[in-house]
């Protein structure tokens, strides 16, 4: 039989990027108690004025304050993507060829009309040149700055 938690957790890994809302069944704005009942073996790194709960191939960042959840970010073996499209392991030369613009500001990668939604980049071997078009996609976070 197939317990609660295990359900929760592959929601989540195989879930729905949505900007500015969530990824999977967790969404931005949910406190860390609810985030507690899906996510139940996690780590936390205490920052200024967020922690950050490590879980497998999640990061939450709660807001020390309100104690509810700023940012998501998913990697390694995460399987969601965004639009059905767009996921972990893809290369910004790949989202061009599916027509979407991106622009890059300090090291992340932006999907152009699209707030809330960021990309990062994997590191290339020691003798390899960087390219932005042929590095695949290593993090996605979702956020919603007001």
């Amino acid at each position: 039989m197939i317990k609660q938690g295990e359900i929760e957790m592959y929601k989540l890994k195989n879930g729905n990027i949505v900007p500015k809302q969530g990824i999977g069944n967790l969404m931005l704005g949910m406190s860390f108690d609810e985030i507690k009942n899906i996510v139940k073996d996690f780590e936390i790194k205490n920052l200024k004025s967020v922690f950050v709960v490590v879980c497998d191939d999640v990061k939450l960042w709660i807001d020390n304050e309100t104690m509810k959840c700023t940012q998501i970010l998913v990697t390694g073996d995460f399987t969601g993507k965004f639009n059905n499209k767009i996921g972990l392991g893809m290369t910004l030369g790949e989202i061009e060829k599916l027509g979407y613009e991106w622009y890059e500001d300090l090291y992340a990668y932006f999907i152009k009309d699209i707030d809330g939604i960021c990309l990062e980049l994997g590191d290339t071997e020691e003798d390899e040149e960087w390219d932005d078009l042929t590095v695949p996609i290593a993090h996605i976070s979702v956020f919603n700055k007001n």
